[in-house]
This record gives C-alpha cells, sequence and structure tokens, in this order.
C-alpha cells in the first residue's frame, strides 16, 4: 500500500488471512475504489480496507468496527499513518441501539446476528443514514447482518447513490437476499465468486455482491 503500514496479529486466527484477502486476493476488486472519494467501511476489522481506500485517493473514509480489540488495532493503524478516517466501534445495524455480539474465535467472525460462541458482550449499532456522510462507495462484510445494515442507509442509498459492494457468503442464499433487496431500490447488481483464505472454510470462494446504482 505504498507509504501506508498495516499492523495486525499474525498470531490470531483470521488476522492475517483477512488482510491478505482485502489486499492481495482482491476480495474486493480494487477497481471499485476508483474516484471514490469518500469511503463507508462497515466491518473494518483491523482496517485493511479503509488503508486501502486511502492509498487509493479517497480523502475520507467511515470505519465501523464492533469489537473492542479490532477497533483498538483499527485506530492504531488510522492514527500511525496520517489517514482522515473516524474510526466509530459500533456495528453497522437498522436502528441504533445496544446489543448482544457473539464473540468467534476468529477475529474477523463476531457476529451481532448470527452465534459464533457461547461468549458474548455488549457493543452498539448505529444506522448508516445517521452518519454525516456523502459515500461514494459503502462496503459491508458485517457477518450476518448485511440486510440489516442496509436497511439502515436506505436514504443514504436513495440521496446519495453509491456504489456498495457486499461479502455475502454468511449463510446459503444471501447473495441473491442482498441482491434482490438492491434492484427494488434501482441498483444494477452482479454477484462474483472471488476466492479467499482457508479461514473462511468451506467458503474457500467467496460470493461479493458488487452494486451500482442505475441512472
Amino acid at each position: 500500500m505504498g507509504e501506508y503500514e498495516l499492523r495486525f496479529r499474525p498470531w490470531a486466527l483470521g488476522d492475517a488471512d483477512a488482510v491478505a484477502d482485502v489486499l492481495y486476493r482482491e476480495l474486493y476488486p480494487h477497481e471499485l475504489l476508483e474516484d471514490a472519494r469518500e469511503v463507508i467501511d462497515a466491518g473494518a476489522h483491523v482496517g485493511a480496507f479503509t488503508l486501502l481506500a486511502a492509498a487509493l485517493g479517497a480523502r475520507r473514509v467511515i470505519a465501523l468496527e464492533p469489537h473492542p480489540k479490532n477497533a483498538e488495532l483499527l485506530r492504531r493503524n488510522v492514527e500511525e499513518n496520517g489517514i482522515d478516517a473516524e474510526v466509530i466501534e459500533a456495528a453497522a445495524y437498522d436502528r441504533e441501539d445496544e446489543v448482544k455480539m457473539y464473540v468467534a474465535p476468529s477475529t474477523v467472525a463476531h457476529s451481532v446476528e448470527m452465534v459464533r460462541s457461547r461468549e458474548t458482550i455488549r457493543t452498539e449499532t448505529v444506522r448508516l443514514d445517521d452518519l454525516d456522510a456523502r459515500p461514494d462507495l459503502i462496503k459491508l462484510d458485517v457477518e450476518g447482518a448485511e440486510e440489516r445494515a442496509l436497511r439502515g442507509a436506505e436514504r443514504t442509498l436513495e440521496e446519495r447513490a453509491p456504489r456498495v459492494v457486499v461479502s455475502a457468503y454468511h449463510y446459503p442464499g444471501q447473495e441473491e437476499d442482498v441482491q434482490r433487496w438492491l434492484e427494488e431500490r434501482n441498483y444494477r447488481v452482479e454477484i462474483e465468486v472471488r476466492e479467499a483464505s482457508p479461514y473462511r472454510s468451506p467458503a474457500l470462494r467467496v460470493p461479493v455482491v458488487i452494486a451500482e446504482p442505475r441512472a
């Protein structure tokens, strides 16, 4: 990423693979960030996509990450690289609330929607519509809560018409559900199956929904 350096935890399940998925395997095609001056990164983890967006020209990034340890490292990556990014320690959702989050063995799999373990913590949720944002691109990888996050962004989608890219492998048929929801809101949608790291097993080939607003 040129001048940027990304810190992650090589000993933690999910960290290195998730970073590689974003930066090297292009789970989210990098060309989607062309001309994206403001980006929302929901499910930011430690900040790989956030820093990538900045490296490719984004002037502002809003990065949402609900897990405290991930958010702490995300803030550190933002601060040490001196990029214009706002870190929000909360989950993108369809309402502002405080909810239970299931803590997963992998650092990238904590979820407010899907049971991942018996361990839980409380986390804040926010609607993307309530942010002071004018995004050109919204990226979502929020562990099964993608449709809820989209419902919380309906006004932004209508008024700003950003590109949308969604990781949609969290349950069978999720990509079709997300596609249908976005097409009903005047988006042209493609589903690409992208290669991912072994930590996502058995989902080594991940459906990614890529949506462009119709003219």
